[in-house]
């Protein structure tokens, strides 16, 4: 049987196994690159077990498939990022209990805003002694979910990759879509993180919906199912707010990314993080302690309504405003 399957801009392979996406759909992708579209591969488990050599070095091992991968997927054509999960070959399960975990949940949780942190807060946000926080960051890192870069006395966590908060991101839309509702009453809490939050390095909830929509209405950006771009019109705008559209990075430059709460797209990738990251540097936008909310400043309600044309009073819930301006 044939498909005639229109290439996108852009595509995310995800696959158990090194090899797996080669093997599959590998003529598609192929196809999908000589057309001009981005291919992202990320890769479940670490080959570990591809071989019939019960004496052969495994880390040696796993370093070929990396290698090999990252060649098989140079062959097909494609440009994009290839992460690698880490997850060890045949126990993805692992992967699984490792994130369905209350207390690593909340960890996850509360990196997806982007910034690095000691185990010593994320014990506080997790509600767990700090020897127990460690045994838990000790598994997602060697899971390669998290990295750690050591600072003078403290270690600090942070999401290993764009890819794994994608991931993450992915599995709590799911979740939010398909798990039935169950009453709970909203607090100011709920609410302002509903409004505005970090999304890994971009801006997600009402908020972040709401400047994505004024963006795509402006004819700025295209956001669809097959991914994200920037019009010409758009990169002037944007780069005249102050985005650096030039950065070299092999990350995603633009993409929709389903919003959990409001279950529709807001901008992610290069595009979105510059956003992100100006609003921060005009002071539109600042970070809360302990959590992903970010507080919407006085000049940011200026900023949002003369940039881009967003009326945050047609949003901002009176929960939020309470919880985001005291």
């Amino acid at each position: 049987m044939q498909f005639d399957l229109p290439a996108p801009a852009r595509a995310l392979a995800i696959a158990a196994h090194p090899d797996d996406v080669e093997f599959q759909c590998g003529a598609t992708f192929a196809k999908w690159a000589a057309a001009g579209g981005v291919i992202n591969h990320l890769i479940c488990t670490d080959g570990s077990k591809g071989t019939w050599d019960a004496t052969s070095d495994q880390a040696a091992l796993i370093a070929t498939r990396i290698g090999e991968q990252r060649e098989a997927a140079d062959r097909l054509g494609s440009t994009g990022e290839v992460a690698y999960l880490g997850a060890i070959d045949g126990e993805l399960d692992v992967t699984r209990a490792l994130v369905g975990d209350t207390a690593r949940a909340t960890i996850l949780a509360a990196l997806m805003g982007g910034q690095a942190l000691t185990a010593s807060e994320l014990a506080y946000l997790a509600g767990v002694t700090r020897p127990t926080a460690s045994e838990h960051l000790v598994k997602l890192v060697t899971a390669r979910l998290l990295s750690v870069t050591r600072q003078g006395r403290f270690r600090y966590y942070r999401i290993a990759s764009p890819l794994v908060a994608q991931m993450l991101e992915s599995i709590i839309a799911v979740a939010a879509i398909e798990v039935p509702p169950r009453y709970q009453p909203r607090s100011a809490r709920d609410e302002a993180l509903r409004f505005a939050r970090t999304c890994y390095d971009h801006l997600a909830g009402t908020l972040g919906v709401a400047i994505a929509d004024a963006l795509v209405a402006r004819g700025h950006v295209i956001l669809g199912e097959d991914g994200g771009e920037v019009t010409a019109e758009g990169a002037r705008f944007l780069t005249d707010f102050g985005a650096d559209l030039n950065l070299k990075s092999k990350r995603i430059f633009c993409r929709p990314c389903l919003d959990w709460s409001e279950r529709r797209y807001h901008v992610a990738g290069l595009v979105g993080a510059e956003i992100f990251r100006r609003a921060v540097a005009l002071g539109w936008v600042k970070r809360s302690r302990d959590t992903r909310a970010v507080r919407l400043t006085a000049s940011g309600h200026a900023g949002l309504r003369d940039a881009f044309g967003v009326d945050v009073a047609e949003y901002e819930p009176a929960a939020a405003k309470v919880a985001l301006r005291a």
